[in-house]
């Protein structure tokens, strides 16, 4: 038995073909997004989860895995596998300049504080977020979900820092992303909220029109001017800002705008060649991944 609320699955074999989906959410327009629910539940999550969990004490079930232990063995070798492999792969780039994500995600996790809000709003940066951060409390990482849009990271993270005053609030977001809704840290600095931006600025939209076949063909631009100032820009205006083209200088600039006291972004050079495998690799503009 597995518990899911809120999840929107795919097709199989994200979920599995066989199984009966039973859907709990607190609003009913949601039932059967993405996969139709055989036994729709409408109600808060907790609350049903309260109710599964008083009924299994009522009916005698303590819990107890039957026959997990192998099942269990293998998934815990799988994870420390792949950990282990993360490690393997941000050590052969750590060095590298352009930036490499990679890099730039290990130093961000090293040094923000377990309690943090992180606000995805970078398409190359997302695969690599999700890969290696763990999240340790429901909200802890906020995006936009299956909707794939740009630009929305500065205004959430406004409203997660208003909703967690005093703990430390980051929007990761590429420059096409700063483009969109960059403006909103006047709003953020006119409002005394500390967010910290840290740009992935590697001047471009993303994907080369040559390597998208459903765009092949098409000649207007896609990249943007290279190696923009946005944190001069920023700066003209009151903000904290940080320039980064090394990787030994990531850890230092994340500091100092922590330590601000005032809206921030961290403006970071980004191999313009890497994307993220899982988020489609060279297809998306990347020779290197």
């Amino acid at each position: 038995f597995k518990f899911w609320s809120g999840e929107h699955f795919g097709s199989p074999p994200t979920w599995n073909a066989e199984a009966t989906y039973i859907q709990v959410d607190p609003v009913p327009s949601r039932i059967g997004w993405h996969v139709e629910a055989e036994i729709p539940i409408v109600g808060d999550p907790k609350l049903v989860l309260a109710q599964l969990v008083e009924r299994a004490a009522a009916l005698g079930l303590n819990g107890e895995r039957r026959h997990a232990g192998a099942w269990l063995r293998e998934v815990t070798q799988v994870r420390d596998t792949f950990e282990q492999a993360l490690r393997a792969q941000e050590a052969e780039v750590h060095d590298a300049v352009p930036i490499h994500p990679a890099r730039l995600t290990r130093e961000l996790l090293d040094v923000m504080d377990d309690d943090a809000t992180l606000v995805i709003d970078s398409f190359t940066l997302s695969g690599w977020l999700s890969q290696w951060f763990g999240a340790r409390f429901p909200g802890q990482i906020v995006d936009a979900g299956p909707l794939a849009p740009v630009g929305h990271g500065p205004a959430m993270a406004i409203g997660a820092q208003l909703a967690r005053p005093g703990k430390q609030i980051i929007v990761v977001i590429g420059d096409g992303g700063l483009g969109i809704g960059g403006m909103e840290l006047e709003t953020a600095l006119k409002h005394k909220l500390p967010i910290v931006t840290l740009l992935w600025n590697n001047s471009s939209w993303g994907p080369h029109f040559e390597q998208m076949p459903m765009l092949r063909g098409r000649t207007d631009p896609f990249d943007m001017l290279p190696d923009l100032r946005y944190d001069r820009m920023f700066e003209a205006i009151g903000c904290h800002g940080e320039f980064v083209t090394r990787p030994e200088e990531i850890r230092s600039s994340l500091v100092r705008a922590f330590g601000a006291g005032k809206a921030s972004l961290i403006n970071v050079i980004g191999d313009p060649r890497v994307g993220h495998a899982r988020l489609g690799g060279n297809l998306l503009g990347s020779t290197v991944v």
